[in-house]
Formats: C-alpha cells, structure tokens, sequence
C-alpha cells in the first residue's frame, strides 16, 4: 500500500529520495501504458515516461498540493508525448491527418467497446506478439483523433480517469469532458467502419 501522494510530494520536496522511488513505483506503469497509447511505440515510451519524472522533480516545487497530484503529473506526461509526435510530424515520420475524423457520421450508430482492446494491465505491450489486427487497427484510429478528443478518451476510457480529475488535467470542466468523450467515441467508431470498408473493397 502505497502512502497518500501529498504525503510523498512534502517528502520529496523536503529532499527524501526514497519518496521518489515510491512514487515511480505508483505511477510508472499507468504512466508508461498512457504514453504508449500516444506514441504506439513501446521503448519510446520508456524513454519518455523517465523523461516526464524527470521533469516531474525538476519542476516539484512549483506543485502546488491541493489533492490534484495525478493530474499534474499526468498533463507532464501528456506534454512530453505531445512533443514527441510534433516531433515525428515535422520528421514527416507519421502523419496525424484527423481529416476523417471531422467529417464523421455517428446517426443511427452506437460507439464501439474499443477500450478492452487498448487495455492491458498484464502484458508488456512489445511482448504482445499476437495482437489483434482490431488492437492495430484502433491504435491507428485513436492517432486520427483530434487532440482534445484523443486526450479524454486515453484519460477517461482507457486508463479509467474520473471525469474531475481529467478536468483538471485538460484546463477545462468535467461537463466538457463528458461532451468531448461522447464525440470521440462516435469518431472512432466512425473511423473503424470507414477503415473496415476500406479492407473489404
């Protein structure tokens, strides 16, 4: 049982590197996996999941303790794999084209259960060597989102966030996740069928 995060910051602050090594502990795996659904890269989302602690005890005096920790730390990570996809578009690595996304059509249609597919709390991802082509296939969808879509749904749907708390993270209010969350699940669904059809034709 891991010890209140307030507690672990105060710790950290007051210069106990223990308290930096248990809270690694807590959040690294939730860390990594949030990452890796942004990068679909496992080892870079290694390298990126130091890099957000990293920056998490650079800037820990500047953390306010107000019960909201998670969601600090949580919008450190989303900006360093906010970084690393800009970085790969101006590469012209990958493209983020979210053009079919905006043009999706959710009458009549119930969005699909896609989180299990994204979800895995027991195996490494890169270790996964059997992976669905749906898995593939959503991982690929999820990238076509526009980025506030795509933030609420990794928040919300896949790593289980309350709707307060990725609020918080976002800058906004949980009304406007919610509303945000129900057009992301319709755009994706809509984006599965289109690639669907493309496959069959």
């Amino acid at each position: 049982m891991f010890p209140p995060d307030e507690e672990l910051v105060r710790r950290i602050k007051d210069g106990d590197e223990e308290a930096c090594v248990i809270l690694y502990k807590k959040y690294t795996n939730k860390i990594l996996n949030y990452i890796y659904r942004y990068v679909n890269d496992y080892q870079k989302a290694e390298d990126l999941t130091i890099l957000t602690f990293i920056n998490m005890l650079k800037n820990i005096r500047d953390y306010k303790e107000r019960g909201f920790f998670s969601a600090w730390l949580y919008k450190i990570a989303g900006n360093c794999a906010k970084r690393e996809l800009e970085n790969k578009a101006r590469k012209n690595e990958v493209s983020l084209d979210t053009d079919i996304a905006k043009d999706a059509d959710t009458e009549g249609e119930r969005p699909i259960a896609f989180a299990e597919f994204l979800k895995d709390e027991t195996n490494r991802p890169d270790r996964n060597t059997e992976e669905s082509e749906l898995k593939e296939l959503i991982h690929n969808a999820v990238s076509r989102l526009d980025a506030k879509l795509r933030d609420v749904l990794l928040l919300c749907d896949i790593d289980g966030v309350p709707y307060k708390e990725a609020a918080k993270i976002l800058n906004t209010n949980a009304i406007t996740v919610g509303t945000r969350l129900m057009r992301a699940r319709a755009m994706l669904y809509n984006i599965l069928k289109r690639f669907k059809r493309e496959l069959l034709q």
